[in-house]
């Protein structure tokens, strides 16, 4: 398969307008490799994101402790 050979064509008409969509294939070596770095950054954000939702729902159930300033 070449890259731009479409994979699938839909066609729509309404009244008089027709209208054609292609899809073209996206497994090419480029949109792949892309698509691995795009998949390792949100897996680190969500792991960031899920470290951090931790802390605050662990530092809630802390007993509230009074701060003395007067020292």
């Amino acid at each position: 398969m070449n890259r731009g050979d479409p994979v699938l064509v839909a066609k729509s008409e309404v009244g008089s307008t027709s209208t054609t969509v292609s899809l073209t294939s996206s497994l090419s070596s480029d949109n792949l490799t892309d698509s691995l770095e795009a998949n390792k950054l949100r897996t680190f954000f969500r792991i960031l994101f899920a470290v951090a939702a931790l802390t605050l729902g662990l530092d809630g159930l802390t007993v509230a402790k009074k701060v003395n300033t007067t020292r």
